[in-house]
């Protein structure tokens, strides 16, 4: 059995995988989730919306974060707090004009996310959980300075992992499993 997810925009497929067998043979007793795309709505629609606010291609923002190396460190640089926003905000829009899209650097992110809203649904759903005794972890990679506002992530969670904050990102940093190991082995959590 394949596993399949999604990396940006592109399917990621595992062959490696049995699901099914591995999914049955472990109880689950905790619930990890990301804010982005979870308790948020798309990420990736809203990154779509602000590039057809540009007036060009709409997926301009995220082909860059793609594939233009200088947008990707810029993205790198400021998920893991090595740089702030206004020097992400900065850079990415020198990034866009280069390309085409003339567009004014203070306020990028938060015009970005402008195109995301809350889910309350989810929010309700976590609480629910936490409520019937299962420990919620969230970890997310940080994005402007208002990406986590009207949310009290203590709430939400018993445990949270900003990648600013812990100076990863993740995938490929690490910084998810080594937080998420310790938070789970800890002997008693937070309900």
């Amino acid at each position: 059995m394949a596993a399949v997810g999604l990396r940006g925009s592109r399917p990621i497929v595992r062959r490696d995988v049995d699901t099914v067998s591995k999914s049955a043979a472990k109880p689950r007793t905790a619930v990890l989730v990301d804010f982005g795309g979870v308790i948020t709505s798309s990420v990736l629609q809203a990154f779509t919306a602000f590039g057809a606010s540009l007036g060009g291609d709409p997926r301009l923002p995220l082909d860059l974060l793609a594939r233009d190396q200088r947008s990707r460190t810029l993205l790198a640089d400021h998920e893991c707090g090595r740089l702030d926003a206004g020097g992400f905000e900065r850079g990415f829009a020198e990034r866009l004009r280069v390309h085409g899209a003339d567009v004014p650097a203070e306020g990028l992110t938060a015009r970005i996310q402008a195109g995301m809203s809350i889910d309350q649904d989810m929010l309700a759903l976590l609480g629910d959980l936490r409520a019937a005794g299962r420990p919620v972890a969230l970890v997310s990679n940080s994005f402007g300075t208002r990406t986590y506002g009207g949310v009290d992530l203590s709430a939400v969670a018993d445990a949270v992992v900003i990648s600013a904050r812990s100076g990863s990102a993740s995938p490929p940093g690490g910084s998810t499993r080594s937080h998420v190991n310790a938070w789970a082995s800890t002997p008693k959590r937070q309900s």
